[in-house]
């Protein structure tokens, strides 16, 4: 390879510029956030994967800022590993990060059991129908 002797020297010092002072840093979240889909609160149910971001050794990550930004035409049905909005990490009004929210389950209307409870409630208005025309007859 031929690389200028000082080009290297140059990306060498930038190199150890970079180990002396910076970090990678794993930002891993401590609390879930509350999401109200359908006047249900679900936190748990939000995967949010660990980050990882590039910090100058004399930053304190337990200064960083989580904010999380859901999209705003979320409706229920949703289904498993929908984006459901951004996990966005700030350190002094500087973003340093995003990761997307992902559900971890599907949230919202099971049709298996809403028909169940239909045809339940269809055969008690049934039986309840039968139950007075008898005791009319009698």
């Amino acid at each position: 390879i031929n690389i200028p002797n000082e080009a290297l020297k140059d990306a060498i010092k930038v190199y150890d510029y970079m180990f002396e002072n910076f970090v990678v840093t794993n930002i891993d979240v401590i609390e879930y956030p509350k999401v109200n889909f359908k006047r249900k609160i679900f936190s748990q149910t939000i995967e949010i994967p660990s980050l990882q971001v590039l910090l100058p050794q004399t930053m304190d990550p337990n200064e960083i800022v989580h904010v999380y930004e859901f999209n705003s035409d979320l409706k229920v049905p949703i289904a498993k590993d929908t984006v459901i909005g951004q996990h966005k990490l700030y350190y002094d009004d500087e973003l340093l990060g995003t990761v997307d929210l992902l559900i971890n389950e599907k949230l919202g209307i099971d049709p298996l059991y809403y028909g169940a409870w239909g045809i339940g409630t269809l055969t008690a208005m049934l039986v309840l129908v039968v139950v007075i025309k008898r005791k009319q007859r009698s």
